[in-house]
């Protein structure tokens, strides 16, 4: 064996049989095994999968560099595609999507940009985690601060205040009627669902809420999408309870900073609808084009 291939050894799974694998490839899988909470339990089951995934090493199956580059694509494109789902809804003024509620209201009441309050809200949910997990939190749940501080740059990269850094959306033109504001709601709930659907199939490091939702449902038992539905909720309600105390009050529906209305309504309801119809519709062809075979537990 020749120094430069710099050949290690790993087991096969039949006991005693050895094959050859270049250095190289044996970093690239144990990165990937990092990144990917593929099959981790009560992190981010895949959509239509409940919470019972089987645990099993993602380096067990072979990973090539060119699959990686199109997984690192598709978690990429799916974040931009949320950050910019979210402008849509808040400049819609019909109410902003639940997981940038509390951000929002945040952002209003102290005149933060969009993408600095989201960092905050982020890294307590990942503070929410470790008081939920425990002994069970691990230093790949921590994964998601550096997560936490890209998605808070893309939103306000891809955001409309223009004391934010990038505001490339800033430009657009603000609705002043009620059905543009809501073709605006629709829009962003659709691109929302789009970027949901790229960022889930990679099954790469889940965001922050998603993260608390599969933490509150491996320490429950509760159903993933039950816990979800807490989390969003939650976050929902608190958000409200910001705006009627330091937005105005009932006036503040029909305000220019208003944080939650129908919209947000709207958007809890139908982006999960739209994951899963693009699911059905597209997931096993994406999840091939990114070398990413779908499986379930035996």
């Amino acid at each position: 064996m020749s120094t430069p291939q710099a050949a290690v050894y790993l087991l096969n799974r039949d006991p005693g049989v050895a094959r050859p694998v270049s250095a190289i490839d044996f970093f690239i899988k144990k990165w990937y095994n990092i990144i990917s909470f593929e099959g981790k339990r009560g992190v981010l089951p895949a959509p239509g999968q409940n919470n019972r995934t089987e645990e099993r090493p993602v380096a067990d199956r072979k990973i090539k560099a060119a699959d990686i580059i199109k997984q690192a694509v598709c978690y990429l494109c799916g974040l931009i595609l949320i950050a910019v789902g979210i402008s849509f809804t808040k400049l819609s003024q019909l109410g902003i999507s639940p997981v940038s509620s509390i951000p929002r209201a945040l952002e209003v009441i102290r005149g933060f940009t969009l993408g600095t309050t989201t960092f905050i809200v982020y890294c307590v949910l990942i503070i929410l985690q470790l008081a939920v997990l425990r002994k069970k939190f691990t230093w790949q749940n921590l994964l998601g601060l550096p997560l936490t501080f890209v998605f808070s740059w893309l939103v306000d990269v891809f955001g409309t205040n223009p004391n934010a850094f990038g505001h490339l959306l800033a430009g657009l033109p603000a609705p002043h009627n009620y059905v543009v504001r809501l073709l605006y709601t629709l829009a962003g709930i659709i691109i929302i669902g789009i970027g949901v659907f790229l960022y889930l199939r990679p099954k790469w490091i889940p965001m922050p809420a998603e993260g608390l939702a599969g933490a509150i449902s491996s320490v429950t038992k509760l159903s993933f999408g039950d816990c979800k539905t807490i989390v969003d909720t939650s976050m929902i309600t608190i958000a409200l309870i910001l705006q009627l105390i330091f937005l105005g009050g009932f006036s503040s529906f029909t305000s220019e900073t208003v944080v939650i209305r129908e919209g947000t309504v709207l958007a809890a309801v139908c982006v999960g609808q739209v994951v899963k119809l693009l699911t059905k519709l597209l997931g096993s062809s994406v999840d091939a084009l990114i070398g990413k075979k779908p499986h379930t537990s035996d």
